[in-house]
């Protein structure tokens, strides 16, 4: 589906949605790489992780838990004022709140598959190994998932 002038501005209608976590990337350092197409995707923010090391923060962002810019009072970046994510029954909306995607199931993943997308993952640290019972925990919602090792 695509946006059309009869949709709300703050529901987010998408055919595809792409979320990429680069852990452990100083934000300067970042900033200044010159990635040629990056910023057509959008502004860069200095958001700040739900955890403090790549299992936490994955985790938490599996069941909707972005990371975030506590002084902005714009929903979306900041999470407390409007998620990209919400689980259906996992915590209540604030009022007013703008959330872009509501979803069902025990992971954002599990939700976008219940609604008919396919879910593709990649990662390279030793969390995401499909070969231990922690690597399975965080990836076997995904259609496709690829572990390439600590490269």
């Amino acid at each position: 589906m695509e946006r059309t002038e009869s949709a709300p501005a703050s529901v987010a209608q998408r055919e595809s949605v792409l979320l990429i976590s680069l852990d452990s990337c100083r934000y300067d350092t970042f900033a200044s790489a010159r990635l040629r197409h990056l910023p057509a995707v959008g502004p860069l923010h200095r958001a700040e992780a739900p955890g403090h090391f790549t299992y936490a923060s994955h985790a938490a962002m599996w069941v909707g838990f972005t990371p975030g810019v506590a002084s902005s009072h714009r929903p979306w970046l900041n999470p407390k004022g409007g998620r990209v994510f919400r689980l259906g029954n996992a915590g209540f909306a604030r009022p007013g709140s703008d959330d872009a995607f509501s979803l069902e199931g025990a992971s954002i993943v599990e939700g976008f598959s219940r609604q008919g997308y396919r879910t593709i993952g990649t990662g390279a640290v030793g969390w995401f190994n499909r070969d231990t019972p922690t690597g399975r925990l965080l990836t076997d919602a995904f259609d496709a998932f690829w572990f390439s090792g600590a490269t």
